[in-house]
């Protein structure tokens, strides 16, 4: 029996909806006028929207594709694999800035990635259209989901012409961007709602929820050794041994990406549509974790960026770049994470099983007190950095650093334990239905 329209993959959804959040944000920054610290800030803040809204939409599409059949099937592959591209590129970016430097090799390297992504989200719109036959059944979503890509800046020639017609203008570029969008988003929802309105009707899936736990509990580990690794390997300078800008960037960056690969096993256990589990909690976790991810990534690179060049060290000079979502960057990452504990206790409570309850109740607890205090003591110890001079010795600052990496570190190590123990309820629990994927 065909599915209605309410069963289109809730990441997809949730997705779209940060990345118009993200563009809006960023654009009211320009309509006020604001500083260029303020700017930076919502900059940032787009730049989580768009890695949240690119590995939602990604993910969604995958898992649409196995609930299709035939053609469908193939153009909604095309269409996931295509937004990869994109994904990858968002990414891969800003280390490509840094690692390059200036130059004029290094802007046409920029300019064809830019070009390439934009080309891939062209190909997942048309991949789109044509597996949900909007040409046929109703043309005018998939028309202007089109034209809105071609006017998103990336073309040769009409990219070049719109840029500068927008540089003239500035008041009708702060409504035309965001339209820009909204208008690409509503016409994606409309041909993806009828794609959906074709696939199987999606059933409980008893393996994929508990594989899902699994890859999130097996990447909180991994980012726990990864930090550890990061922190012996940061003290290599202090011995006089230089540290190449790949290994310098890239080792961090591992660390942030594995949360990534949390937020995709926990889309995983949301995809499994297990009665009882709050899927709308387990997506929106996932999008604040990435959220939180891809800033820290733009962040990362620009605290290596203002050591560059004289070029970028001007622009990436500016406070701003390290301090912005300082505070409250780290709380919606637990947050999103706390969700993932919380939906799991209520899971075991409408299941009846007392011994998940208590074990995810009190890990989810013990998450949020330890990261809380890592929090704390994160900004306790900027500002023992900010007069160390004055108030405080080395003592003290590494005293605080311990403290504080100690209780992050454990909280991850509370919340991977109680994702594996929610795998291995969800396998022992009996009488699951398993979703079967069409061919």
């Amino acid at each position: 029996m065909p599915a209605s329209h309410r069963n289109i993959p809730l990441p997809f959804f949730l997705g779209l909806v940060f990345g118009v959040y993200g563009t809006v944000a960023q654009v009211a920054s320009w309509t006020r006028d604001a500083e260029f610290s303020d700017f930076i800030r919502w900059r940032l803040f787009d730049q989580g929207c768009n890695i949240v809204e690119l590995v939602l939409v990604t993910y969604a599409l995958f898992a649409l594709a196995n609930r299709l059949t035939q053609m469908e099937r193939r153009a909604t592959q095309i269409a996931a694999w295509a937004s990869t591209v994109t994904l990858c590129w968002i990414v891969v970016a800003p280390v490509l800035s840094v690692w390059l430097g200036d130059g004029d090799h290094a802007d046409a390297i920029q300019r064809w990635g830019y070009r390439v992504s934009g080309g891939a989200v062209l190909a997942t719109t048309i991949a789109i259209s044509i597996a949900s036959k909007a040409w046929v059944r109703s043309p005018i979503p998939a028309i202007f989901a089109v034209i809105a890509c071609l006017l998103s800046g990336w073309l040769p020639i009409l990219g070049e012409e719109l840029g500068r017609f927008m540089g003239d203008h500035e008041t009708f570029a702060k409504a035309f961007w965001p339209g820009r969008e909204i208008v690409w988003v509503l016409c994606m929802l409309a041909m993806v709602a009828k794609l959906s309105h074709d696939a199987a009707e999606p059933a409980p899936d008893q393996r994929a929820t508990a594989t899902g736990f699994r890859r999130a509990s097996s990447a909180l580990r991994f980012r726990i050794v990864a930090a550890l690794v990061v922190a012996c390997a940061s003290m290599v300078p202090m011995l006089g041994i230089p540290v190449p800008t790949a290994v310098a960037i890239g080792a961090p960056a591992i660390v942030i990406l594995s949360m990534i690969a949390c937020a995709w096993g926990i889309l995983d256990v949301e995809r499994g549509r297990l009665p009882g589990m709050p899927r709308f909690r387990l997506a929106l976790g996932a999008a604040l974790v990435v959220w939180w991810a891809g800033v820290q990534l733009q962040q990362l690179v620009s605290v290596y960026a203002a050591a560059g060049t004289e070029r970028r060290a001007s622009y990436f000079s500016d406070e701003a770049w390290f301090t912005a979502w300082s505070m409250i960057g780290p709380l919606v990452g637990a947050f999103g994470l706390m969700l993932v504990g919380s939906a799991i206790t209520s899971f075991a409570v409408k299941r009846g099983d007392e011994a998940l309850r208590l074990a995810a109740s009190t890990r989810t607890m013990l998450f949020v007190i330890l990261a809380l205090a890592g929090v704390g003591l994160s900004i306790l110890l900027g500002q023992l950095m900010g007069d160390r001079l004055a108030r405080s010795g080395g003592d003290t600052l590494l005293l605080v650093a311990l403290a504080a990496a100690g209780a992050s570190l454990g909280s991850l190590v509370a919340l991977a334990g109680l994702c594996s123990r929610a795998a291995k309820a969800v396998e022992q629990t009996p009488g699951l239905p398993t979703a079967r994927v069409q061919s």
